[in-house]
């Protein structure tokens, strides 16, 4: 005859769901909103800061607002027509009349292809750093440090000689540290030929950029964008 013992449980007794207030929204908003005086004060504020602002803004900018006119005077005549007066609402119609304005300044009108595709080309700069798994990431890497002398070149425009005489300071830093500074003070004084070659590339940009790009344009012609 199998006994058994009081108040000890023969049997796992499966768990029972959380109270329905204490999860999903109802949880959340208990927990994060509700959460003692202070929290139940504040959200009640926030929400009373929201009733009154919120339908008055919305009728102004969405309600009352117009796409369409050719000047303020003309705008603010269309609301007065159609809301009546003492109306108030957004006039949105500027942004018709001057988005090309707001996205290129003051650029040409006929120019704007360079700062677009400057825009374009910052993407293709960006995609090698953020995904590591790109194909072809050397290639693009290339284009990555090369783009801000190519977005130079497009949006403030001048000579290509110039970005291949900017180009041509690490080069010209080498050479003078790695390849003659090693014959001055040895093949392993890596560090002074390193000075060498930041101190020549330095004084390259500073001096020789211009005279170099100046003579190239002189005895091949401008190469470039106006």
């Amino acid at each position: 005859m199998t006994k058994s013992v009081a108040y000890v449980a023969e049997a796992r007794i499966p768990p029972k769901p959380p109270p329905p207030n204490t999860t999903g929204v109802i949880g959340w908003i208990r927990e994060n909103l509700f959460d003692g005086w202070l929290n139940t004060i504040l959200t009640l504020l926030s929400l009373a800061v929201i009733v009154l602002l919120v339908p008055p803004i919305f009728e102004w900018a969405v309600l009352h607002g117009v796409w369409n006119a050719g000047s303020l005077q003309e705008c603010r005549e269309i609301i007065t027509a159609t809301y009546g007066e003492g109306a108030k609402g957004a006039c949105w119609a500027v942004i018709n009349e001057r988005f090309n304005q707001f996205l290129f300044g003051f650029y040409p009108a006929e120019l704007y292809w360079r700062p677009t595709l400057a825009f374009v080309l910052l993407f293709v700069a960006l995609a090698p750093v953020l995904f590591p798994e790109l194909p072809y990431r050397r290639a693009f890497l290339a284009h990555s440090a090369l783009y801000p002398l190519i977005a130079f070149l497009l949006i403030w425009g001048g000579s290509v000689w110039e970005i291949l005489a900017v180009l041509a300071g690490p080069v010209v830093g080498w050479i003078a540290g790695f390849r003659l500074g090693r014959h001055i003070w040895g093949e392993d004084n890596f560090v002074g030929s390193g000075l060498v070659a930041v101190f020549t590339a330095v004084l390259w940009w500073l001096f020789a950029v211009g005279p170099v790009a100046g003579a190239l344009e002189q005895a091949i012609g401008f190469v470039g964008l106006e």
